[in-house]
């Protein structure tokens, strides 16, 4: 569990600093270093089951689905939308046994192109796509990559606190947001 003062994503955050710091060491540790990426996993395992707590998901590390078994579709022959960068980092939620969302954790440029693609694919498929206020504010690596929500439409998400806008306390709840514009 963070402790109380830190939450999930910035304890992830301090953990790849010391990481980082480790690895520039001129005589580096490696029990150290293996104490650290264990931790590493466990902050992240931590973060994906709260995000599941808060959505009434479960979190599967490694049964993966695709997109389209959101809404009930078969599963594909190819994984034709896994392929894509913006699926990078991928975390999959259940509910019940069936398939709920999926999380895509991508490394975003400067021209932001896998948020269009994203969109695409998810009016292709009858999804939304939620995005949190703070869209950077990614599990796998904080501040580096995207958080990109695939659910049914139905669905509202609840962010984790840093996921918030700044000053927003309490579960904050989004119902659709597609490329940071809020859909009734």
């Amino acid at each position: 569990m963070s402790s109380p003062h830190r939450t999930p994503l910035a304890d992830i955050r301090a953990t790849m600093t010391a990481l980082h710091r480790d690895h520039l060491a001129r005589t580096p540790s490696w029990r150290y270093r293996l104490n650290l990426v264990e931790l590493l996993q466990q902050q992240k395992d931590e973060a994906r089951r709260e995000f599941a707590r808060l959505n009434g998901w479960s979190a599967h590390r490694c049964s993966g689905f695709e997109p389209q078994q959101i809404n009930g579709g078969e599963p594909q022959d190819c994984l034709e939308y896994l392929d894509r960068d913006i699926f990078d980092h991928a975390i999959f939620y259940r509910t019940r046994g069936a398939c709920a969302a999926i999380v895509g954790q991508p490394y975003v440029d400067k021209s932001c192109r896998c948020l269009d693609d994203a969109a695409d694919i998810a009016d292709r498929l009858g999804l939304a796509l939620h995005v949190p206020p703070v869209r950077m504010a990614s599990i796998h690596l904080p501040g580096g990559c995207a958080f990109l929500v695939f659910t049914s439409r139905e669905h509202e998400i609840r962010w984790l606190p840093e996921q918030m806008v700044a000053g927003v306390s309490g579960n904050c709840v989004q119902r659709v947001c597609v490329i940071g514009r809020v859909e009734p």
